[in-house]
């Protein structure tokens, strides 16, 4: 048996009736329920992320773990040197206030971990079928995908185009817009970008904005790639997303010879 608990202000998770005397009667230090990553170098530990229940020192220390006892925790260790829990901290809290992202604010930092809301799913990566190398051969993956598949991956690569817009329009580039940096949501159904270390600020570039434009610019790129794989399946689309990564596909900006995608497209009576 299980039962649902809030992990964000949109989303919840089955946690096992096992663990419900964690939620009831926390320990004094958090209980790991699921180790989500781990980077290493030469064997010593750089970062983990893993899924929580709040002890009572988390609890005690931040208001929101009371209201999301189970959610994200990243921990530094330290031979890391470029951890900045609380610069994380700012730059989500930055992203919550964009109005239809559905990002949680965080829930807290200190010198060595930073807190947020789990988003529970499946990472973009994981789910599109446009993985192969070299490019050109997912031509024939979109001839292989089935219909439905290829228009609800469509639709999603529209909604994550529109909610990176709006995080640019208002002036903040995320910085790290990799396809694993995009989660997959069952319910609500949908997608929502994550993990805002490297977010970038308009503001903070001085009179120079060039560094942010070229983040802003790298944040579409990996959209616009599948956009042109999707299409090369479903044929040529309208809208902002597809007039996007049609530009940058003839630009020679994505992926090089842009001739078999756009024979893939026209392929398809578009």
């Amino acid at each position: 048996m299980s039962s649902l608990i809030a992990v964000s202000p949109w989303h919840s998770l089955e946690i096992p009736d096992g663990h419900q005397e964690l939620l009831e009667r926390p320990r004094e230090e958090d209980f790991v329920l699921r180790t989500l990553l781990q980077r290493e170098v030469n064997g010593q530990p750089l970062v983990s992320g893993d899924l929580v229940i709040a002890g009572r020192k988390t609890l005690e220390a931040y208001p929101l773990a009371e209201q999301y006892p189970v959610h994200f925790r990243k921990s530094y260790y330290p031979i890391c040197f470029f951890q900045d829990p609380a610069g994380e901290e700012e730059r989500q809290l930055a992203v919550s206030r964009v109005e239809g992202l559905h990002v949680a604010p965080p829930i807290g930092s200190n010198r060595t971990t930073f807190r947020s809301c789990f988003v529970p799913g499946i990472p973009f990566d994981r789910v599109t079928p446009f993985t192969h190398q070299p490019e050109v051969r997912n031509i024939d993956a979109a001839d292989e995908t089935p219909l439905l598949t290829l228009i609800g991956l469509w639709n999603i690569l529209v909604e994550l185009h529109r909610k990176l817009g709006a995080l640019h329009a208002a002036g903040i580039a995320h910085g790290d817009a990799e396809l694993h940096n995009a989660i997959v949501t069952p319910a609500p159904a949908g997608i929502v970008l994550i993990d805002f270390e490297k977010a970038l600020m308009r503001d903070d570039a001085g009179d120079d904005k060039r560094d942010w434009e070229e983040t802003r610019a790298a944040d579409l790129r990996e959209v616009s790639r599948q956009a042109i794989y999707c299409q090369c399946g479903l044929g040529r689309q309208t809208g902002p997303l597809a007039e996007e990564a049609r530009a940058e596909l003839e630009g020679g900006h994505l992926l090089g010879d842009p001739a078999p995608f756009l024979r893939a497209m026209r392929r398809r009576g578009a």
